[in-house]
């Protein structure tokens, strides 16, 4: 599972504050703009160190968040009842993240881990491959609407992922491209197969929610190990921290309502 990258708004939406800093870069209607803000975007966003204007396009972006934050807060958008249960069910999701992402820094996937399994993906290699799109959630109401505003439209799909908490996917309408069945996720696989191409089902997996959608298949070719050890990589995390979960849930204490 890869961590979710914010963006610049929803970074924003956490960390503005009414307090005036004397290393504040900017300041909005007398609320200041920190300089650890500009940091915090530059890091958590790469793409932007090769770019000479990242650091004045990070402190416009932060601007421009401040003045729709200030707006958002004039009109109470932050004490409506939806407004607040997204925010909990995305800063749920990102202590979830930082968890996983801590567990696999301290455990991380080997090369020789990687080419075992690319070993055994091609003595196990299926007929056809997969063209799937998702979009992750934090919670099972949450995918059931997704899942009901979806149905029978991409273009509800492409809008709705760009809510998605996979911010990778969620710039691709959701889409994850063609891979391997033996490549996604059992409960995945098993859900594609059974509900067949053009129908959006919702898996539940163990650190969240997925409505996840087959939309293709064609004749599978064996891939070379390059193109596709960073997915094998990517899919031994994803078993290491559902593995780590199930383990966190047999320590805990867990009473079901009746």
């Amino acid at each position: 599972m890869k961590p979710v990258r914010m963006s610049f708004l929803f970074i924003a939406l956490f960390s503005s504050g009414g307090v005036v800093h004397a290393a504040d870069v900017a300041r909005v209607n007398g609320v200041g703009i920190p300089e650890i803000k500009v940091e915090q975007l530059l890091k958590a966003n790469p793409g932007l160190a090769g770019n000479p204007q990242a650091r004045q396009a990070a402190i416009t972006n932060l601007i421009n968040t401040e003045v729709v934050l200030q707006v958002a807060k004039k009109k109470g958008f932050n004490k409506k009842s939806d407004v607040r249960a997204a925010i909990e069910a995305a800063t749920r999701q990102i202590l979830v993240n930082a968890v996983t992402a801590s567990y696999l820094e301290e455990r991380p996937v080997s090369d020789s881990a990687v080419k075992r399994r690319y070993d055994e993906l091609l003595k196990n290699m299926p007929e056809e491959e997969y063209r799937v799109r998702h979009i992750m959630v934090g919670t099972q109401e949450e995918a059931e609407r997704v899942l009901n505003k979806v149905e029978g439209s991409d273009r509800a799909f492409a809008e709705a992922a760009r809510q998605s908490l996979d911010s990778t996917t969620a710039a691709r309408a959701g889409e994850i491209g063609w891979v391997l069945p033996t490549a996604l996720f059992p409960e995945v696989r098993v859900a594609l197969a059974k509900a067949g191409k053009d129908k959006p089902v919702i898996v539940q997996l163990g650190q969240g929610w997925d409505v996840v959608e087959l939309m293709d298949t064609r004749k599978a070719v064996a891939p070379k190990f390059p193109d596709i050890k960073d997915q094998i990589r990517v899919q031994l995390q994803n078993e290491a921290i559902q593995a780590y979960v199930n383990e966190l849930r047999q320590q805990a204490r867990i009473e079901l309502a009746e």
